[in-house]
């Protein structure tokens, strides 16, 4: 009896084993290999070519009543200096395949129930995974910790396998300050731009030494110490904006104070202070696009003062990639604001290193163009005017329109990526509430470019109020909103009945209409 209730058990949860002993003789698919390491092999310099990076991957012990799909976090320069995404659907055996067009070598994320699994892909390369869902969920379980290991996490095969396999298995601390701002925060609040500096170096010599005595290869050992110059490189470009960081969240200033604090406020940099960026040269070379922080780096070098001028004086040029992506992001994010490239901007892309980033901006600039002209033909949202009405009477006059409907109104702007993320996932939920007597009503500012928040309103159906910075303002201060995107659920007599900030859900989204549609 008690073998036949094993047995059901085991059949409804998802054909887990429960039987410890038959748990570990379930043998591994064959393509499932632990690859020999060259400890003398060096790091590859990664191709500039414009292709397509395909991943595949095998998630063994996959059931179809698990996930049916997974993010994928493209940590690259040469597509967004943000996280873009893309989802990958999984298949009914376990398997799933994208394809990525990338410039050269790029890190990716996938994002899973289990865990973030990272990796390589490069153009007209394939990577290959096999994924051991009871090794990844051992090591996450608390009592199976110390149990015996059921292999590997990840199996790594095709493109820079083997390279691939030791950086899964990499049990160095190369972060050299803490992830967690409020720890950082209160560690530097009050501290000068010298001191800040020898905190963060701090542990620098003694990451170095580690990864020196580490057993693991030459490539990998280099590509750590690539990994080090990038997180260094962002910390120090970050050291104004961290110092007045912290200043605010410690003393927990307020909305109006902690912008008269940032704005104000000024930090003194000694001269000379970024010549520390000369010893993390390596940001400047091919390899750094192996790093994982590499997007991230450059999107942090922005925050430099004067950062072309910073980066040319204490590395000694202008020209390299580093200076390629950063000119390459500049353009790439204007097309991407519904801006096409102007004629001299065409005349800028003959002045890269190679012609990939010259390649991949014309091929965008075309699709852009493209969507512009298809833009113009869609319908489905209104442009409203304000009007020439007090600060205090612009919500009410905004509502005023819609009084006797119910409106979800969003506080919103085009830069915005949770803004366009929640957008896309109350669609649905749009279509299905559309015989109901709901206004989708969106309200942004002047930070949002006004030729990109026309062309990226065709696609937010509902009434779009584009309002000045001083209206912003004070929208912002009057209902003390801390950020985009905010909420606001408005029943029919002109009451706020639910405010958030923050996506809330498409589920608690639907709720709360519902409760004031039906008041």
């Amino acid at each position: 009896i008690r073998r036949q209730r094993q047995m059901c058990i085991r059949d409804r949860i998802w054909g887990i084993q429960l039987d410890k002993d038959a748990f570990y003789k379930q043998k591994l698919p064959k393509e499932a290999v632990v690859h020999k390491i060259n400890k003398k092999a060096i790091l590859p310099t990664p191709k500039l070519v414009y292709g397509t990076a395909t991943l595949k991957g095998k998630i063994l012990d996959y059931q179809k009543e698990m996930i049916k799909q997974v993010k994928m976090h493209i940590e690259s320069p040469a597509l967004n200096i943000h996280n873009e995404q893309n989802i990958i659907k999984i298949k009914e055996d376990g398997t799933f395949l994208a394809e990525v067009k990338v410039a050269s070598v790029t890190s990716v994320a996938l994002e899973f129930p289990f865990g973030w699994i990272e990796c390589l892909i490069a153009p007209n390369e394939e990577t290959s995974l096999i994924i051991n869902t009871k090794e990844l969920c051992r090591r996450q379980a608390h009592l199976q910790r110390k149990d015996k290991t059921y292999g590997e996490p990840v199996y790594f095969n095709g493109y820079l396998a083997s390279l691939q396999q030791e950086l899964a298995s990499v049990d160095i601390d190369i972060v050299l300050k803490s992830v967690y701002y409020m720890d950082m925060y209160n560690d530097i609040v009050g501290k000068s731009a010298d001191e800040y500096k020898a905190y963060v170096l701090e542990r620098l010599p003694s990451v170095r030494k580690e990864i020196a005595q580490s057993p693991y290869s030459n490539a990998c050992k280099e590509l750590l110490n690539i990994l080090v110059d990038l997180d260094a490189t962002g910390k120090i470009a970050m050291t104004e904006r961290e110092l007045k960081s912290a200043h605010i969240a410690v003393n927990k200033l307020n909305r109006e104070q902690a912008d008269d604090y940032f704005y104000n406020t000024r930090i003194d940099t000694p001269k000379g202070y970024y010549d520390i960026l000369k010893e993390f040269s390596s940001i400047n070379t091919l390899k750094a696009l192996y790093g994982k922080y590499y997007a991230s780096t450059i999107y942090l070098i922005n925050f430099l003062p004067n950062s072309l001028d910073v980066l040319k004086e204490t590395l000694r040029t202008g020209q390299g990639p580093l200076f390629d992506n950063i000119k390459f992001n500049k353009l790439y994010q204007s097309i991407k604001d519904f801006t096409p490239l102007t004629a001299e901007q065409n005349v800028e892309l003959k002045t890269f290193s190679s012609p990939v980033y010259a390649e991949m901006l014309t091929q965008v600039n075309k699709e852009i163009i493209k969507k512009i002209e298809l833009n113009k033909r869609k319908t489905g949202f209104t442009v409203n005017e304000t009007g020439q009405v007090s600060n205090e009477d612009l919500f009410p006059s905004i509502i005023s329109k819609f009084r006797g409907h119910t409106l979800l109104v969003d506080f919103w702007a085009t830069w915005c990526g949770p803004c366009r993320t929640a957008n896309k996932a109350i669609t649905p939920m749009k279509e299905e509430l559309k015989d109901k007597d709901i206004i989708y009503l969106y309200i942004t500012g002047e930070t949002s470019p006004k030729g990109t928040w026309e062309n990226m309103i065709t696609d937010i159906h509902g009434e779009h109020f584009r309002v000045t910075n001083e209206q912003w303002s004070f929208l912002m201060s009057n209902f003390n909103i801390r950020g985009v995107p905010t909420y606001f659920v408005v029943d029919p007599e002109g009451n706020i009945t639910f405010k958030q900030t923050g996506f809330p859900g498409v589920d608690t989204m639907k709720k709360e209409l519902m409760k004031a549609l039906n008041k």
